[in-house]
């Protein structure tokens, strides 16, 4: 996908997200979602890193899209590079294997990335042709938000059920149990998320964890998954569109209740 914008724009927008948290508005974001980036020049103190990790401070999860630069190696992007932003691969629907263009790590200062993958090729989307017509598209800004989509619905569903299995998790008298990015990426990615067949285990430079998918991501939280796994991946087609992430939050959203 294209398009464009400045760096200060972004920053602003994150500062803005940061505003209605400390102020403590009732519309204050848990989670953003940032389907662009640009060529990471390995500094840490650059506007839009430095903004986001404010904003992680706050709690407030960060997906990034990991880029379109592959296969060649060290081609994250940047907000993506950055230690603690969920940075978001592509993977092709089966058998999930990395796309080829999907943006590998390591980073310019050797952090592994990225963090895990998310399907991101042949999305049915608006085309501007005309008021009905229809494209297939991909990239890993198309495979970001769906990663997102599934992290802040999971991360609601532990909220009302406190149901956090790390130990380390702390809770919050105003608005229960917490979890942090640092959290997810760290101790849930790697039990929640797995690899196609024949890849080595453990977190690489290509599929950073894997993929996650509803029947880990409820077994970690104790949730026994209301549809099986061999039922919702049965249920895929080639060109994935917005049926298909109902299809994975329902299964999510159904067990919560």
């Amino acid at each position: 996908c294209e398009g464009s914008g400045t760096e200060e724009e972004v920053v602003l927008a994150i500062d803005y997200c940061i505003a209605l948290r400390d102020e403590g508005s009732s519309i204050a974001p848990h989670i953003i979602n940032l389907s662009l980036g640009s060529e990471d020049e390995g500094d840490p103190n650059t506007p839009m890193r430095i903004a986001c990790r404010a904003a992680i401070e706050r709690a407030i999860w960060i997906f990034a899209s990991a880029g379109n630069d592959g296969p060649i190696p060290g081609t994250i992007m940047s907000p993506a590079c950055e230690k603690y932003v969920s940075c978001t691969g592509s993977v092709k629907y089966d058998p999930y294997v990395i796309s080829e263009f999907s943006s590998r790590g390591p980073t310019k200062e050797g952090l592994i990335k990225p963090d895990a993958m998310m399907w991101g090729e042949n999305f049915v989307v608006a085309s501007s042709i005309s008021d009905t017509a229809t494209v297939a598209k991909s990239g890993t800004s198309f495979s970001n938000p769906l990663a997102a989509g599934m992290a802040i619905l999971t991360r609601e569903g532990m909220y009302r059920q406190a149901v956090l299995t790390d130990p380390r998790a702390e809770l919050d008298p105003e608005t229960g149990w917490r979890m942090t990015v640092e959290d997810l990426i760290d101790y849930y990615y790697p039990i929640i998320c797995v690899k196609p067949a024949g890849v080595v285990g453990g977190k690489d430079n290509d599929y950073g964890e894997g993929l996650p998918f509803p029947d880990t991501i409820l077994q970690a939280v104790g949730y026994r998954p209301a549809v099986g796994m061999e039922v919702i991946m049965s249920s895929f087609a080639p060109i994935l569109g917005i049926g298909v992430l109902s299809m994975i939050m329902g299964s999510i959203t159904k067990s919560f209740r």
